[in-house]
């Protein structure tokens, strides 16, 4: 072997030329950094190398900034309001832990009245469904904020027009969206003129406000002053307080005041006069949550919208995952490259570049390399940004990227990735000595300990990353399909106007088409439960949950009847068994006084028609009613109330039959059929949205990691295959078969795998059972932790079997010619 140093410069023409060294490596003077760069030459020379690092990189930083954004904007949430640090939410807390921001109006004054401290209040109430009448007749369905008078003293969302310290003074006063001002009225200006709600409520229009962005408050159309509220339940403006829940409290402190330090003491004084607080089954503390912090915190409100910080955690670490992936590939695949770039490295050498140069060098390429990804990620961005959007139930704005301090944040963070890729190359190649080269012992040493530590990891967190989103999925799955008590199959519920004479015609009108299999008007689903009857007999408080609609009822749910009286009457009420218990009734007791209890004398006697069997009242997770003792009116206007929700079993094609209910909806009602989600399954999938977001969205990622994961390890298999070519060759002369030379390389490199699955087995166990142990109704994970095994198996078999098909089959003696 020729023996290279400084003093033998002919000794180069035994190089081989490859790694792009040829023109650029010609002449000291084309050593700087940016000039004649041999680094373009050898991606250009290396194209399976060069697509899956930019791939790789660029999906991951694409990832990373929509990430970003979306976190960026979860905790911007509410931080522009001018007076967010003195203001609270006033919320309870039971003793399993559970934060409701439902409270009462009532509560608000108490605290304004005998607490200093508290300025001022502001109660709010949303609706969903409310109905406004148009000027030709025609009806439309909007979201309604029911405020005080406070409402904008509190908070700084735009007026468009009228006085925000008076907007809402009167008890009919309502400010209407810009939107909704020009659907109503085009360009004419809305102040003073009236709007109507259920056909015969008047409101007169005082403002118009723009869009509410960045808030976590839920999208409105229409705000109300709160005392309107009197006429559609009067039970949320009641001095008496006898219903909590639904109504959100905020309280305005003095400067420097922090409400928390008195939960305890307001908790205690709640005790001696308010009921609610002195129920003892769940225990309500008084709970002050900081408006500045209240939309990251874990607390349940029909008003305002929380973050999901489960979902943030999990997408920075899944995010994290695919970026860690694509670093892996580069380091892994640049470093599988070393015999070619080595060559380059130690000519270098030979011509007097020092170590150090050459280090920075490489770290320079892998940052231009990282920052070049970059930008085709903003490119991808912007494409994708839609997409990931919808899936998490937001809008990502990919601008605010350009903002100064992000897009300096973006740029230092893109090239500390690339240093941070570029070091363990650089390290690895400057070492590169021109003896090591021409013996061919450079390779060796550097390609295998990192391909096996590599391969190893990444094959760990695919398995990982799989077995995770198999069991979200298969977790929701369960949940969603979990046998409920009733047939929800083919069904439809609508809701109608508390009208008895249309709901009636609403009825006949469906029942005439042959889509539709049986109707059923009613006040009070097994999904959304009923009324809430709280009940006092002989000292004993009882929560009943009162469902109720006409004769079909029961048949168009598929309700089963445990036991029937046969009493022959139509009207009535059905109870199930620990409505029977905790009544202290006798079984076969064919009549009862439902209202009765220690405060009044009820002389209300109704029919019980018999017992039914017990029904998941709403999702498989709900826990507010087990136990609960459960009384369906048949037939029977519970105080009077109408029916405000029709059941529909249908046949055929759901989007079909919901076109021709809506057409009679339409003629009926006068009113356009508008409902996100009509059918009974999509609406039990909803109570499972932030699952199924989050499953969805871990899986999205989980497959990109994979796929940058599977392009690694092909080429990996590629190059580990051909660092053991030699290997193979000489074991071929000495007699073994193709066969036998193709299952030891499969062996030795499948073996990573199965030392990954070993590692990832006790992890997924560790971090899934801790997630999934939040569902009483649960499944078994061992079955994803074995099939995301063999799956990731099976992906690397398919990755290396052609290399080392390929290699097996091979001619000895031409691979034993070729290096010499």
């Amino acid at each position: 072997m020729k023996h290279l140093d400084n003093n033998n410069n002919s000794d180069l023409n035994s190089l081989p030329s490859g790694g792009g060294l040829g023109r650029g490596c010609r002449g000291s003077r084309d050593f700087g950094f940016f000039r004649g760069w041999p680094y373009l030459t050898f991606l250009s020379r290396n194209k399976a190398y060069t697509l899956i690092t930019l791939f790789g990189f660029s999906v991951s930083l694409m990832f990373v900034i929509l990430i970003g954004l979306h976190t960026q904007q979860e905790y911007d949430t509410d931080q522009w309001q001018s007076k967010k640090d003195n203001i609270y939410l006033l919320a309870t807390e039971n003793k399993q832990g559970d934060v409701w921001a439902g409270t009462n109006r009532g509560l608000g004054t108490q605290m304004k009245n005998n607490y200093p401290d508290v300025r001022q209040t502001c109660s709010v109430a949303y609706f969903e469904d409310m109905r406004t009448n148009l000027l030709n007749g025609e009806a439309i369905r909007q979201k309604v904020l029911f405020a005080d008078t406070t409402f904008y003293d509190f908070f700084d969302f735009p007026l468009l027009s009228g006085n925000r310290h008076h907007v809402l003074d009167g008890g009919d006063a309502a400010v209407i969206s810009r939107e909704l001002a020009r659907k109503l009225f085009d360009d004419a200006d809305p102040v003073g003129k009236t709007l109507t709600f259920n056909d015969s409520l008047k409101l007169r229009i005082t403002g118009v406000f723009a869009p509410m962005k960045a808030t976590s408050f839920k999208p409105v159309d229409v705000i109300v002053s709160f005392d309107f509220l009197k006429h559609i339940n009067s039970s949320m403006t009641s001095e008496q307080m006898n219903s909590f829940g639904g109504t959100d409290v905020f309280l305005m402190t003095r400067n420097g005041v922090d409400l928390r330090k008195q939960e305890k003491a307001v908790t205690d004084n709640f005790k001696n006069y308010i009921w609610f607080f002195q129920d003892t089954t769940s225990a309500p503390q008084v709970r002050f949550i900081p408006y500045s912090k209240m939309y990251l915190t874990k607390s349940d409100s029909q008003v305002t919208d929380r973050a999901d910080t489960k979902l943030l955690n999990i997408l920075f670490t899944v995010g994290l995952i695919v970026l860690l992936f694509a670093v892996i590939n580069y380091i892994n695949l640049t470093v599988a490259q070393a015999v070619k770039r080595a060559r380059e490295m130690a000519t270098r050498r030979l011509f007097g570049a020092q170590r150090k140069e050459i280090m920075l060098r490489l770290m320079v390429e892998s940052m231009a390399m990282c920052f070049a990804s970059f930008i085709v990620a903003v490119i991808l961005a912007f494409a994708f940004a839609p997409l990931v959007g919808h899936m998490l139930d937001t809008e990502i704005d990919i601008t605010a990227l350009f903002r100064p301090l992000n897009l300096l944040t973006a740029v230092v963070v893109v090239l500390a990735i690339g240093a941070v890729s570029g070091i363990i190359p650089a390290i690895t190649l400057s070492r590169a000595k021109p003896i090591d080269v021409v013996k061919g012992t450079f390779s060796f040493r550097t390609r295998m300990i990192l391909s096996r530590f590599f391969i190893t990891f990444q094959s760990f967190a695919t398995i990982v990353l799989v077995a995770s989103v198999m069991i979200m999925m298969w977790q929701i799955h369960h949940m969603v399909t979990a046998p409920l008590g009733y047939n929800h199959d083919n069904l439809m519920s609508i809701e109608i106007a508390s009208d008895s004479t249309k709901g009636a015609t609403f009825k006949t009108e469906l029942l005439k088409l042959p889509e539709v299999k049986g109707v059923s008007l009613t006040y009070g689903s097994p999904l959304y439960g009923g009324w809430n009857n709280i009940v006092t007999l002989n000292g004993k408080r009882i929560v009943v949950q009162q469902l109720g609609g006409d004769k079909d009822y029961i048949k168009v749910l598929g309700l089963t009847i445990d036991k029937d009286y046969h009493t022959g009457q139509k009207s009535g009420m059905y109870i199930n068994r620990q409505y029977l218990s905790e009544f202290g009734m006798k079984p076969g007791q064919t009549s009862f006084r439902p209202f009765l209890n220690d405060n009044n004398d009820d002389p209300t006697v109704l029919p019980v028609l018999g017992i039914i069997k017990d029904i998941q009242l709403g999702s498989i997770t709900t826990h507010n009613y087990d136990g609960c003792p459960v009384v369906l009116y048949v037939d029977y206007k519970l105080f009077g109330n109408p029916y405000y929700t029709a059941l529909i079993k249908f046949s055929g094609s759901p989007a079909e039959a919901f076109s021709k209910v809506g057409d009679v909806f339409h003629a009926v009602y006068k009113e356009k059929l508008v409902q996100e989600r009509p059918f009974v399954d999509q609406q039990i999938q909803n109570y499972y949205e932030k699952e199924v977001r989050m499953s969805n969205t871990v899986a999205l990622f989980a497959i990109m990691a994979i796929v940058i994961s599977v392009m690694g390890l092909v080429a990996m298999s590629t190059y580990f295959i051909s660092q053991r070519a030699r290997e193979t060759a000489i074991r071929k002369v000495f007699g073994s078969t193709g066969q036998q030379v193709r299952m030891r390389l499969i062996r030795t490199f499948m073996t990573y795998v199965v030392i990954a699955f070993v590692i990832a087995v006790p992890v997924v166990w560790y971090f899934m059972s801790d997630w999934i142990m939040q569902y009483s109704y649960r499944i078994s994970i061992w079955p994803s932790i074995i099939i995301s095994g063999v799956l990731c198996f099976l992906i690397s078999l398919a990755a290396v079997y052609v290399q080392c098909r390929n290699a097996s089959n091979e001619n000895p003696v031409q691979r034993l010619k070729d290096n010499g």
